[in-house]
Order: C-alpha cells, then sequence, then structure tokens
C-alpha cells in the first residue's frame, strides 16, 4: 500500500512526469495519429501493451487500459523500486509492461531539445 502512495505523490508532485507525461502524449499521437508513413505504422506494434483512451485517465498513456499511467511506473522505477515491488504493489502488471513502459519513456523524449540547467 505505501508503494501505492508514492506512487500516486510521484505523479502528483514531479512537475517533470508531468512533462514526460505531454511528450509522451505527443508521441503517442504522431505513432498513431493520421500519418500514413509507413515507418510510423511499425514503430505501432512496438507498443502493444501502451493504451491512451481520451475516456480513461484524461488521454494520458496507461499500461494496457489498466487505468496506471506510464509515468508512475517509470516514475517508481526511477525512484530505485524494485521491479518486484511495482509488481507486488500492482498484481495486474507483468514484467513486459514495466520493460514496455520503460521503452515508451525512451521514445518519447528521443530526438527531442530537453532544457538542461547549466553545469559547472
Amino acid at each position: 500500500m505505501l508503494l501505492f502512495f508514492q506512487g500516486i505523490l510521484v505523479g502528483a508532485a514531479v512537475g517533470v512526469l508531468a512533462g514526460v507525461c505531454t511528450i509522451l502524449y505527443d508521441i503517442w499521437d504522431m505513432i498513431f495519429g493520421d500519418d500514413e508513413d509507413d515507418d510510423l505504422k511499425a514503430s505501432a506494434v512496438r507498443f502493444s501493451r501502451i493504451t491512451v483512451r481520451p475516456d480513461q485517465m484524461g488521454g494520458v498513456p496507461c499500461i494496457r487500459a489498466l487505468r496506471i499511467p506510464v509515468a508512475t511506473v517509470v516514475g517508481l522505477l526511477a525512484q530505485g523500486v524494485s521491479r518486484e515491488d511495482v509488481l507486488a504493489e500492482y498484481p495486474d502488471l507483468e514484467i513486459e509492461d514495466l520493460r514496455e513502459a520503460l521503452l515508451f519513456a525512451a521514445a518519447a523524449v528521443e530526438e527531442r531539445q530537453l532544457p538542461l540547467a547549466a553545469s559547472g
């Protein structure tokens, strides 16, 4: 139960994840939009476990229509929560769901310029 509340906290408190959700939605739109590009159609098969439905969770990318946002799963893994603990807290998830959530997040930020703080 603690992970559940931690997941909610991550989704609500981390502005970066909200930005990632927007980027994920843009990527989803690129992949499944009206574009007839064959390369994009081929990429759609890659994300068979990610769903975006306007009538569910406000159109946020979720794992297999389970109302578990990709951002929640990625946020928990990024915080160092083990795969086993995530799967125990969300028993409807499968290990392949976690892998695809990470792949989806990686594709979302691929070839995009993100504002980075100056180092030094």
